[in-house]
């Protein structure tokens, strides 16, 4: 009874374990078969992608409708392209989160069975049914793709006509015509007193009110930012001191003189900005503004900074006070008169531009904007004139290396025309125009002058030996040891940083004074930065910066790599100073074209494109070339095959010496004389190459010895295998031999022949050598004779 319900138990758990197998097979089955499935993921993401571009549409309708009323404000169009930029980049995203479905759809299309050709039997309903519901969501999301970029190509052309009514808006402003009468006169007479009692009472209201409950604030504010200001000059303290000791010089060099200058503009002129930057963020911080009180003290503060700017680019370069630190060879009177000059302009468009915020601030009346911008204007163009007038003559003592012979025509007719059209427009109403160009000769002229300080810091920096003279290139070389050429590379380097650093700077300054807003100027950042097309190549800073920086990285990793490979690897091996060679330079071959590879694939070049490139370019590289490839192929193949080796001594091309270095171009030879002979790989590997170590370092010895006749040539034979004998540097085989060579014409020629073990003792031996033979020969009277002629003279004369 017992064994049958075994078996059955049995039986029934091997049903239950394989129809559950089963089960799991056709989930699995199911789960795993697109071709039979349904999609539930297409239609989801399309729903949320239509619903997502219908508000999208619907807003992009409302700009376009605003647009083409072409009544939008500066202040309203300012919004409107980032509100399509972030449009256009969320239509974007959809689109490719549509991409996955596509693909998914277009895989279980492919895992379909085949379409029956014409003439076989026709498919399966249900498959027909499949292929076909699959097609329609396909069309359904190429449709909304479709559209959805529809929409993207709409909100970049709104982009377009944003910027278009923007400039369009700014050259009116500028070109705008005001009428200067009695009543504009007449109305700021009447309005001018009430308004300036409303500004002083605000301001007087504010103070007060901030003295009275919030005294703490202004202390506090007042403390924080004397802090920074500390810090500041702490941070700055090595600068400050380099610039003291410079100033206290009798002579300076020009080096010293631009890097003075470009120092003692941009760092007073950034510690100031920052310090502005810190009191108007605590004043805020401590609760200490009041209505209206924070935008006149912002515009303060930023009047504040430009004019003391200015002042220290004055100070820096006409340096009216030491002759020794100025820039341009002028009189003193010269430049006394241009400093005040240059910031008494300042000073007068730093009060334009603070009149102009504190007549929006307070909406005075366009009165006020009409005759403030007059005077200004008149006042900038009389300021001009002395400029101009100014009589620039270099100094008696600078005349001889000088080039400056006062104004140059250019520049001096360029200021006069601008003189003209200044007041020309001022007097004509076209009082924005005169106020804009008067503007821009102070703060591009600014600009202009900081950033080609700049570009002549970077050129001084540059120059052979310039930076190794610095105090910070003669610490490095003292700490560091780099040498004048390390440090000469280094001074390029940081020339290049400033060059990058002016042009990203000054520029995007540049293009604000000139009517591009910033949203523009950090638009171009972005696509400059993130990646645009020329050409159909895309190119990105970014990418090329990340590709540099993995090409050094791999450079940097090979270089350790290699000096692992042999200090770790290959010291322990028995291998040969020319196998490690080969080794090391190819470990670096290979890391090298890795880098390379990474670097163009991560910089966003294809690959393919290349190839084409290569390719079409084959035919010239095999004409034009072909000297350089063949010697880069035979640089392999020594590095492979070996026929010499570093440290071999060879002959070749009429020159001896050893070999010193093997590169995939040429092959680097140290001759005796140590003289560096270049030597193409070509060369050494299609001509004949005599190699002294290219199995073993035996080196055959010849020396010839002449004895007089008469002497006992047995004893000679005797002496000269005597000179040689316990000798360890002398092989004993093969054994040395005396060869008795011939009957010469004054001597008995011998040559004593041996080989030594070791080459590089060559000259050494033979010398040894020598001196034995001539002390042994000495020691037992063996002469070596001289060359001797017998000359015959007969007397009397011939007869005829």
């Amino acid at each position: 009874m017992i064994t049958p319900t075994r078996e059955v138990s049995v039986s029934v758990a091997l049903r239950w374990f394989l129809a559950h197998i089963l089960s799991v097979c056709v989930v699995l089955m199911v789960l795993q078969a697109p071709v039979y499935g349904q999609v539930a993921s297409g239609p989801t993401v399309l729903e949320r992608l239509n619903s997502a571009i219908k508000p999208l549409d619907a807003r992009i309708a409302e700009i376009e409708k605003a647009l083409a009323s072409r009544e939008l404000s500066e202040e309203q169009l300012t919004p409107l392209r980032a509100e399509l930029e972030s449009i256009s980049k969320s239509v974007l995203e959809r689109m490719t989160s549509l991409q996955p479905a596509i693909l998914d759809i277009d895989t279980q299309i492919e895992r379909l069975p085949p379409v029956p050709a014409e003439g076989e039997p026709p498919e399966a309903e249900a498959i027909a049914e499949q292929r076909q519901e699959l097609a329609q969501r396909r069309a359904n999301i190429t449709i909304a793709l479709k559209d959805a970029e529809r929409l993207s190509v709409r909100a970049i052309g709104l982009i377009s006509q944003v910027l278009e009514q923007r400039r369009a808006q700014f050259v009116q402003s500028i070109l705008r015509q005001r009428t200067l009468d009695a009543s504009v006169i007449n109305e700021v007479v009447a309005e001018g007193p009430p308004a300036a009692s409303r500004v002083f009472t605000t301001l007087s209201t504010w103070v007060t009110t901030v003295l009275r409950f919030n005294l703490m604030g202004v202390l506090g504010a007042i403390l924080l930012t004397g802090f920074v200001v500390g810090l500041l000059f702490w941070v700055l303290r090595p600068i400050r001191l380099w610039v003291a000791g410079v100033r206290s010089q009798e002579h300076i060099t020009d080096l010293q003189r631009i890097i003075l200058a470009f120092f003692s503009t941009v760092l007073p002129g950034l510690a100031v900005g920052i310090t502005a930057i810190a009191l108007y963020r605590f004043m805020g911080y401590f609760g200490l503004y009041r209505l209206r009180i924070d935008q006149m003290v912002y515009h303060l503060l930023l009047v504040a900074t430009g004019v003391s700017f200015v002042a220290f680019l004055l100070r820096a370069t006409l340096s009216p006070t030491n002759v020794n630190r100025r820039l341009i060879s002028m009189q003193d009177g010269a430049a006394k008169r241009l400093f005040w000059l240059g910031l008494i302009m300042a000073i007068i468009y730093g009060v334009d531009y603070y009149g102009s915020r504190i007549i929006d601030i307070f909406a005075l009346p366009v009165s006020f904007t009409i005759i403030k911008t007059l005077v200004a204007s008149l006042l900038i163009a009389t300021v001009l004139v002395c400029v101009v007038m100014t009589r620039l003559k270099p100094r008696e003592a600078d005349e001889a290396r000088s080039g400056f012979r006062g104004w140059r025509p250019t520049i001096y007719w360029a200021v006069w025309l601008s003189i003209i059209v200044i007041v020309g427009a001022a007097i004509s109403g076209y009082l924005s125009l005169s106020r804009f160009i008067a503007g821009q000769i102070v703060i591009t002229g600014t600009i202009l002058a900081t950033a080609y300080l700049g570009v002549l810091t970077s050129r001084a920096i540059a120059a052979p030996g310039a930076f190794a003279s610095t105090r910070i290139g003669q610490r490095l070389n003292e700490k560091r040891s780099l040498g004048d050429f390390r440090l000469d590379q280094l001074g390029l380097i940081l020339s290049l940083v400033i060059n990058f650093l002016v042009f990203i700077i000054g520029v995007p300054v540049l293009l604000l004074q000139w009517g591009i807003q910033d949203d523009e100027i950090m638009a171009w950042g972005r696509s400059a930065f993130t990646g645009f097309s020329i050409g159909g190549v895309e190119v990105s800073i970014a990418r090329i910066m990340l590709a540099l920086g993995a090409f050094a990285l791999l450079i940097a990793l090979t270089r350790v790599v290699q000096r692992w490979f042999e200090n770790k690897v290959l010291a322990r091996t028995q291998l040969d100073s020319g196998v490690k060679n080969s080794i090391k330079s190819g470990v670096g071959y290979v890391g090298f074209f890795l880098a390379a590879l990474v670097g163009i694939s991560w910089a966003g070049f294809n690959l393919s494109n290349i190839a084409l490139i290569a390719g079409a370019l084959s035919v010239g590289i095999g004409f034009g070339l072909q000297n350089i490839v063949n010697n880069f192929v035979s640089g392999i193949i020594m590095l492979i095959e070996r026929p010499i080796k570093v440290g071999d001594i060879i002959s070749v091309a009429g020159s001896e010496g050893f070999v010193r270095k093997i590169n995939v171009r040429a092959t680097e030879l140290e001759t005796f004389d140590r003289q560096s002979v270049i030597i193409p790989n070509s060369e050494v590997i299609n001509t004949s190459v005599g190699n002294w170590m290219h199995k073993d370092h035996v080196r055959r010895i010849v020396i010839p010895v002449g004895v007089a006749y008469g002497s006992d040539v047995e004893k000679v034979r005797e002496l000269l295998y005597e000179c040689v004998k316990g000798d360890e540097r002398i092989a004993t085989h093969p054994a040395p031999f005396v060869h008795f060579s011939d009957f010469g014409a004054s001597s008995l020629d011998f040559q004593l022949r041996f080989f030594i073990r070791d080459l590089m003792e060559y000259p050494v031996v033979e010398t040894d050598m020598r001196f034995a033979i001539d002390r042994i020969f000495r020691e037992n009277d063996i002469e070596i004779p001289f060359p001797q002629t017998d000359l015959h003279i007969r007397s009397g004369l011939h007869k005829a």
